[in-house]
C-alpha cells in the first residue's frame, strides 16, 4: 500500500508520518519501523 491509494486529507498526514515513523507504524503504512 502506498500513499497513492489514499486520496483523502490523510495523505498529507501520511507524508508527515514519514518524518515521524512511529505514527506511520500505527497507520500500518510502513511496518519496517521497529
Amino acid at each position: 500500500m502506498k500513499n497513492q491509494i489514499i486520496t483523502t486529507p490523510l495523505n498529507r498526514h501520511l507524508k508527515i508520518s514519514q518524518q515521524t515513523k512511529p505514527i506511520t507504524v500505527q497507520i500500518g503504512n510502513e511496518n519496517r519501523t521497529p
